[in-house]
């Protein structure tokens, strides 16, 4: 009896199956969509940190477009300016030309990119005052002046300090209150002059015309951070410098880069790609027609400052 018992329990004993194998790992998230507009709301988005955009409506409307102004504002301590100029490729042997800001920002890697200043007819020449390192790519690299002193621009944008420990990263230079170029021409490497747009005192300083047109303009809050400033829709710039005092933006300073077709903005942080262009330019072109963005000869860009980390 015991033998049968063996037995049939032995006919009747099986393996254990195996184990399932394990659950593949899951794939990898894909990456966010880029966005390729301008918030719908009105208000600052955080890009990265350091970098913030900022989209607000007029509270008065221009005769075109939507009336919207787009700021983008830079922490220096994150995010450095640099001067690109054609002739300054074209001293180093390269191939000099005009460019879109998306074009320029492109092939130097920077985050954005705005017009410096007007030009001239030669269409590589600035209007005013226009000097940097001759390849912003190279640590110490000498000297490229673009454009002699011009006696018309009173303001000068400087950055790249020779001795950081004793100058600010950036700033905006006012001779009508007093600052000196010569002694910024001596403490910044960077240095882009223009036409003064606020006082001393925090006002307008533009006459009031008849002519508008659409705008980019560089300033500076007062918390010594750097704004892009562009808006497709055109206004005087008395009526401009007044909106953007207006603005929750903490504007200290300001001065004129661009205006009509040409004035030019490009953003591509954070996962957000914009790209805005001017049209309006009373006696020009006189309409929000423009499709394309103009190619420029000089664009002042952001790029992250070395070793400083993305959020």
């Amino acid at each position: 009896m015991l033998a049968w018992t063996l037995l049939l329990a032995a006919c009747t004993t099986w393996a254990e199956p195996p184990a399932p194998p394990p659950d593949p790992p899951p794939a990898p998230a894909p990456p966010p969509a880029v966005v390729r507009a301008l918030p719908e709301a009105d208000g600052w988005t955080a890009l990265e940190e350091g970098l913030d955009l900022g989209v607000f409506t007029a509270p008065v409307a221009s005769t075109h477009g939507d009336s919207r102004i787009t700021v983008l504002r830079a922490d220096p301590e994150r995010f450095e300016p640099v001067l690109l100029m054609a002739s300054a490729e074209a001293e180093r042997g390269e191939a000099a030309t005009k460019r879109t800001a998306r074009a320029w920002a492109e092939r130097y890697g920077l985050v954005a990119a705005i017009n410096t200043s007007m030009f001239r007819d030669d269409h590589r020449s600035a209007t005013h005052y226009l000097a940097g390192p001759l390849d912003p790519r190279v640590e110490g690299s000498p000297t490229h002046v673009n454009q002699g002193d011009d006696a018309s621009g009173n303001t000068m944008l400087v950055f790249d300090p020779v001795d950081p420990s004793r100058d600010p990263p950036l700033k905006i230079v006012d001779r009508k209150c007093g600052q000196s170029f010569a002694e910024a021409h001596a403490r910044y490497r960077a240095r882009v002059q223009s036409i003064r747009m606020v006082s001393c005192h925090g006002g307008s300083v533009w006459a009031q015309q008849p002519k508008q047109w659409s705008h980019a303009v560089v300033g500076v809050d007062k918390a010594g951070r750097l704004l892009f400033i562009h808006a497709r829709s055109p206004w005087s710039t008395h009526d401009f410098i007044d909106l953007l005092l207006g603005l929750p933006i903490d504007l200290a300073q300001l001065q004129y880069a661009e205006g009509g077709p040409e004035a030019s903005l490009w953003v591509d942080a954070g996962g957000r790609e914009v790209e805005l262009f001017g049209s309006y330019e009373t006696g020009f072109n006189e309409n929000d027609d423009n499709r394309r963005a103009w190619p420029l000869p000089n664009v002042l860009g952001l790029r992250p400052v070395p070793g400083s980390e993305p959020r």
